[in-house]
């Protein structure tokens, strides 16, 4: 069956010795052991005299890192325990060092900085948890002074 594209194998196998056949006539030139040099292509422009200084060794146009706030610490500390703890006031106590260690941050210069990020999720943590537990707290007192209220009334 034939089919388009389908190559035939050969009728005559190869030669054994790997399907070497030498030159006709006993021809042979080896080829040179190495190629030869290409021909040098056009020279690449040199920097202009002047045009650019490279930074003293060590600074490559990186500031030194800024030490982390203690402030923004205890902010993120005080947000994780005001969830924890239930204790509302540290809550609030975060939320406080929080907004100031932003402040900071926005003062040197560094609104995006680590110290900005622990400080403002130290607000989100303490504001959100200082905020559900007052409010928790509110609501249990208002349940038991009803509950006092109505056992002082019934006779």
């Amino acid at each position: 069956m034939n089919y388009p594209g389908l190559v035939e194998p050969p009728a005559v196998p190869p030669p054994p010795g790997g399907g070497f056949t030498p030159p006709p006539d006993g021809a042979f030139t080896p080829s040179p052991a190495y190629a030869p040099a290409p021909t040098p292509g056009p020279a690449l422009p040199r920097a202009p005299v002047g045009g650019f200084t490279p930074p003293p060794a060590g600074e490559y146009g990186a500031r030194a890192a800024t030490p982390t706030s203690t402030e923004a610490i205890l902010a993120l500390v005080l947000g994780i325990l005001g969830f924890t703890t239930a204790c509302f006031p540290l809550g609030f106590v975060g939320f406080y060092l929080g907004a100031r260690a932003r402040k900071q941050a926005r003062e040197l210069g560094e609104p995006s900085s680590t110290n900005a990020t622990l400080g403002l999720v130290g607000m989100i943590l303490g504001g959100v948890f200082g905020v559900l537990y007052a409010l928790f707290w509110l609501v249990y007192a208002a349940i038991i002074v009803i509950a006092v209220v109505a056992g002082a009334s019934s006779p």
